[in-house]
């Protein structure tokens, strides 16, 4: 039997965004909003973000309830 446990490398990759002591949610995102690409909003540094991108689709091997958030953020991906 293996067990996986990412609790160090999911507080790793919230340190590394200064996330570390944001409040928990239940639900990571509601189904039913709609992401939409206005322009208006520009991510200064686009490769820390497509890393930590990435590194979301990592963690869902242990946490699949997020799949639904992480899929619509890789969306706009092309230009963060």
């Amino acid at each position: 039997m293996i067990h996986l446990v990412q609790t160090k490398y999911i507080r790793d990759l919230l340190q590394k965004t200064g996330m570390l002591t944001s409040k928990p949610q239940p639900t990571p995102m509601i189904s039913s909003s709609r992401l939409v690409q206005d322009g208006t909003i520009t991510v200064d540094d686009s490769s820390l973000c497509r890393s930590v991108v990435d590194s979301l689709q990592y963690i869902l091997i242990t946490r699949p309830e997020l799949a639904y958030s992480v899929n619509k953020v890789c969306q706009f991906m092309h230009q963060p």
